[in-house]
């Protein structure tokens, strides 16, 4: 009956599974992708192993799927793409409850070509492991609201989300608060927090027992003043307006790269529609409105802004909001063109980004290819930067330093091969008895997610 009633998302999402298994990334083109490997076999926050604050139970999931496929880069692509896979069929589960059948397949089609999910749903990194939480958490939450006694499991979800991407928490606590608040019950609220204690204890209690309370709490206030010195501050003399002024720029400039200009002013038009209409005493939309602004306020004010991927979260709410609008006219030739034109462009637009992604060597990896065709290990030094990683992991036979701090005070290699050229002049033992014989520059990626577009390989030589 399950298969029968919900015959056509499930196309969709094999179909979009099989998708995404034909354009896995190769590559661990990311600076983070690469600690998650490691992670897999090496679990160590204190060497970012993945980096504090951990996610455990996304590399829990990894280690599971390892054991069975036994390639790093494959099990954690996989691990995306079939999550991305669910989330867009969780989507569907709560939309269709929500609204309709017709609003929750042009949500699930839509999402399912979009950029930003098409694009992260091929990668090693964590962030469609985050999105499935996320999507199953709405889908619990509507039910808990709407007459299904799930408080227990809504905190449940809730804890085990902050173990997959601890970044998703203001949407994990703007979605408590609002239920907590609608219901008003001291009992409710009780149930709702014994889940939310167990489900974090799952993952918390073991990775502090792992780590030691003293080491797990240096290594969080680490990353947290790096994160407001470096995402927030950016090492500059503070301005509020220009900083408000960059921040709400580069939100525009994310947007536009992960869900395409056409569809931005199509959910702007949407949301107004919304508005007007004054819904808002609708369960459906304040859930919706609670996990859009929990997120979206952090994202323009405080988080990191570097990357496209960081608007995945907001990504059904997009969707969702625009396919109410489209179907909401009367005409069903209208509602059929724009959803079609819409779906041919996402479609198109992300084909060509992922088969790009899957197909072209990354300028992260590209250094490594060059170096190892040159140069031997055994007369080779590496001190390295932004390619620190992938070094380390591509190439393991090389001895490999991070930065200036850590580079070794006497050097008597033959070569020594940096990846920025200031550190020629910052480390004196290079400085006197080394010259420049090469360089090359790899890049610029057309990929508009990837974190590094191009990168640079210096090779010195002894006097």
């Amino acid at each position: 009956m399950f298969f029968k009633k919900n015959r056509i998302i499930l196309i969709i999402f094999f179909v979009t599974l099989v998708l995404r298994l034909v354009f896995l990334s190769p590559w661990l083109e990311d600076w983070d992708s690469v600690q998650f490997s490691l992670a897999l076999h090496e679990f160590d926050i204190l060497k970012h192993q993945p980096h504090p604050p951990g996610y455990p139970l996304y590399i829990l999931l990894g280690k599971f799927l390892h054991y069975f496929i036994k390639s790093d880069v494959k099990a954690l692509t996989f691990l995306s793409a079939l999550c991305g896979s669910i989330s867009i069929f969780i989507t569907y589960l709560f939309t269709k409850r929500m609204f309709n059948k017709k609003v929750a397949l042009f949500s699930a089609t839509i999402l399912s070509v979009l950029p930003v999910h098409w694009v992260l749903s091929e990668i090693a990194i964590s962030n469609i492991p985050g999105l499935f939480f996320l999507t199953l958490l709405v889908y619990v939450s509507y039910r808990d609201l709407t007459g299904n006694n799930d408080k227990t499991l809504l905190g449940f979800i809730s804890g085990i989300t902050l173990g997959v991407r601890a970044t998703d928490a203001p949407i994990v606590i703007g979605i408590l608060l609002f239920s907590a608040l609608k219901k008003r019950h001291i009992k409710y609220f009780i149930y709702l927090s014994i889940g939310l204690l167990f489900g974090i204890s799952i993952w918390l209690i073991p990775l502090i027992q792992k780590t030691g309370f003293d080491n797990f709490r240096n290594a969080n206030s680490e990353i947290s003043r790096y994160v407001i010195w470096h995402d927030m501050l950016s090492g500059k003399p503070f301005s509020f307006y220009l900083y408000m002024k960059t921040r709400v720029f580069t939100f525009i400039k994310l947007m536009n790269i992960g869900y395409t200009l056409p569809l931005v002013l199509l959910f702007i038009v949407s949301l107004i529609k919304i508005i007007r209409k004054k819904v808002f005493k609708n369960t459906s939309y304040q859930i919706f409105f609670i996990y859009f602004i929990s997120y979206t306020i952090p994202l323009i004010f405080f988080y990191n802004q570097e990357l496209a991927q960081y608007t995945l979260p907001i990504a059904p709410i997009i969707v969702i909001v625009v396919s109410l609008w489209i179907a909401s006219f009367r005409k069903l030739w209208i509602t059929n063109t724009i959803m079609t034109c819409l779906t041919l462009y996402l479609f198109i637009t992300g084909l060509s980004l992922v088969h790009y992604q899957s197909t072209s060597t990354p300028p992260t990896i590209e250094p490594i290819n060059y170096i190892k065709e040159k140069l031997k290990a055994e007369e080779t030094i590496l001190i390295t930067t932004y390619t620190f990683r992938q070094f380390q992991y591509y190439l393991p036979q090389f001895k490999n330093y991070y930065g200036v701090s850590n580079a070794p005070q006497e050097i008597t290699n033959n070569y020594v091969v940096i990846d920025y050229e200031g550190l020629k002049q910052q480390i004196p033992s290079l400085a006197s008895n080394y010259t420049l014989i090469d360089q090359a520059q790899f890049g610029p990626s057309k990929n508009p997610f990837v974190r590094l577009n191009k990168t640079n390989i210096f090779i010195l030589k002894r006097k």
